[in-house]
């Protein structure tokens, strides 16, 4: 649940941005371009979300993942349904805060996915372009010492 300080815009603008990082380092970390050995995959991915979790998990408690966000609370809401508890206002408590952790992590997907791949990504060349780009030209040295030898 958010602080009381918090608009529903805010908690939102904070899922996003956790999200985002979150996928931006992921990319960084996973892009077999990069030479990160993958060995180390699993300590930076747990130091990055050590690093997450630390930053942004003051406001809301760290939903950046649907799932932790939403299974608990069907599972509160079945409850209630079986009349084990009595008027638990868990999808509407909090000015109807249950959507923010489900939708707001795509956005958050999108926005860091797409930063890195504007931002690095596209930037780096592939081992296949180096290739192609040698048998271009030593298919145009051919051509042109054909061309000479003529």
């Amino acid at each position: 649940m958010p602080d009381a300080h918090l608009s529903n815009i805010r908690v939102f603008a904070d899922q996003v941005a956790g999200t985002a990082l979150f996928s931006l380092c992921l990319a960084i970390i996973i892009d077999k371009r990069n030479k990160i050995p993958v060995f180390l995959h699993p300590v930076y991915i747990g130091f990055m979300l050590i690093m997450i979790s630390t930053a942004y998990g003051m406001n809301v408690g760290y939903p950046i993942n649907p799932a932790r966000d939403l299974g608990p609370r069907l599972f509160v809401y079945l409850i209630d349904l079986l009349g084990l508890l009595d008027n638990s206002n868990v999808f509407s408590h909090d000015s109807y805060y249950f959507w923010i952790p489900v939708v707001a992590p795509f956005f958050g997907v999108l926005l860091g996915s797409w930063t890195y791949q504007l931002a690095v990504g596209f930037h780096i060349k592939d081992k296949k372009d180096f290739h192609n780009h040698k048998i271009q030209l030593q298919n145009g040295k051919e051509e042109e010492l054909e061309r000479l030898a003529a």
